[in-house]
Formats: C-alpha cells, structure tokens, sequence
C-alpha cells in the first residue's frame, strides 16, 4: 500500500467513523522524508515533530499532542522498553563483577583479553545509559503533563497512570544507577589492574638486576683468580718456582680464600646474597 492509497484510507475511515473519540494506531517503517511530511499534514502534527522524524533525533522526548491522543500507550511503550533493557542490565553487572574478582586472581600469562573485556563492557555501560537516563526525563515530562489542568476533567485516569509511570520510573533509575555503578567498579578494577600490571614489571625488574648483579660477583671472584692461575700455569720464571716444597700452592690457595671471601662479604653487605 502506498502513502496516498494509506492516506486516502485514513481519511475515509474517519470520516465513515461514527464514534468521535475511535482511535487507531498507525505503525510506518521506511518512509522517506517526503511521505513524513505528508503524514504530518494530514494529521496536523506541529512542524518541530515532524522534522524530528525526518532527521531521526537521538534524544528521546515527548510531545503533548502524543499525550492528548493516549498517556496508557505511551506508557505501555516505556515499560515495554524497560523491560528490554532489565536483561541487559542484569549481564552487565554479572561480567563486571566478574572482571572486579579475576583482575586480582588471574596470572600475568590470562590477563591478556582483560584490557579487552573491559572495553567492551564499558561501550555496553555507556550505550544502556544513553538508551536509559533520557527517558527519566520523558516520564517526569508525562507526569507533569497528567498532573497539569489538562487532565483536570479525568484526574483518576491521570492518576492511575501516574502510578503506573511512577513504577516505570523506579526502574529506569535503578538501570541508571546500575550502570553508574558498574562504570564505578570497572575504574577500579582497571586502577587495580594497571597497579598489579605494574608491580608485576617492577618485581621482573627487581629479578633482573639481582640476577645481573649476581653474575657481577661472580666474575668479580672468578676472573682475578683465573688470571692468577693463569700465570702460574704457562713457562715463565715466577717467584718460589725452584722450591720443591708446596709452601708456594698453599700461599696462593690462602690469598684466593681471602680475596674470595672479602668478596663475598663486600656482596653480602650490598645485600646481594
């Protein structure tokens, strides 16, 4: 069916309809902006409604001739719409709690997605914010409207759908102010995440300069005494060479003991060993 042939149905069916106050609903998906304006001018929609149709505004909002026609419709769209998001909301606060107890458990060799992972949940947290907060806003908006004196003459069916908006209400804060906390307890588990990432690189660090200065001691205990026997080891003429005792070996076995164990003791007051 075309917009004109949907068009020309309207205005029949309202015309041959008897009843004044008959209402109906109307669903269009896909229509170009030229057919929107069309329908605005064929049901008197205000120019501003029309052209947030057109440009497809992100912001949610209300108009007041939406609520003339039926406050319990749009009300049963807003509950319909959080009860969608309730199932999000749900997972978000299961995998963020999640990540708040793994980030302090798991091994440097797993934390590999959790940067990952995080990201990902805060893209969700912001998108049902986005999707959440500015309905509050839509139901103070509808409140306000059933309460004015535009609802004066049906005050009790104003009132019984205030309560109603009041529940729906309720439960949108409560998605808000589950995503402000799950945003909460993901800036610490990051905090604490970079803080154990840290910690675990100073810890390497730490095990990298004493194994660096370990080798150091040693080289400082090998390569002197090497040197020496080295001398001692080739064909030239050194010092007690012609004595047939081994008073000369022990003299140097005893300069190596002490030099070594100076050494050690030098390392040992660095607190290397």
């Amino acid at each position: 069916m075309g917009i004109d042939d949907l068009i020309d149905n309207v205005l029949r069916s309202d015309v041959e309809s008897e009843n004044e106050d008959a209402c109906f609903w109307l669903d269009i998906a896909g229509a170009s902006a030229q057919e929107i304006a069309d329908i605005g001018d064929v049901f008197e929609l205000h120019p501003l409604s029309v052209e947030d149709m057109i440009h497809d505004s992100p912001r949610d909002k209300i108009d007041v001739g939406l609520v003339n026609f039926s406050p319990y419709i749009v009300y049963a769209i807003l509950d319909e719409i959080t009860d969608q998001l309730s199932p999000e909301i749900v997972a978000i606060e299961q995998q963020v709690d999640a990540i708040d107890e793994l980030v302090l458990i798991l091994s440097h060799n797993e934390h590999e997605n959790m940067l990952r992972q995080m990201g990902e949940q805060r893209r969700r947290i912001l998108t049902t914010w986005q999707s959440t907060h500015p309905k509050i806003e839509v139901v103070e908006t509808l409140v306000h409207i059933l309460t004015s004196r535009m609802w004066a003459a049906q005050s009790g069916f104003a009132e019984e759908v205030s309560q109603y908006l009041g529940d729906v209400h309720g439960h949108l804060a409560a998605a808000v102010a589950s995503c402000s906390r799950a945003e909460t307890v993901l800036s610490r588990s990051h905090s604490n995440y970079l803080a154990k990432i840290s910690l675990e690189l100073s810890r390497a660090t730490f095990d990298s300069n004493s194994t660096t200065e370990r080798w150091t001691m040693l080289g400082t205990i090998v390569v002197p005494i090497n040197i020496v026997t080295s001398f001692l080891g080739v064909n030239l003429k050194v010092p007690g060479q012609d004595r047939d005792d081994t008073l000369n070996f022990f003299i140097v076995m005893t300069c190596m003991v002490i030099y070594a164990s100076a050494t050690l003791a030098f390392w040992r007051w660095r607190q290397v060993i």
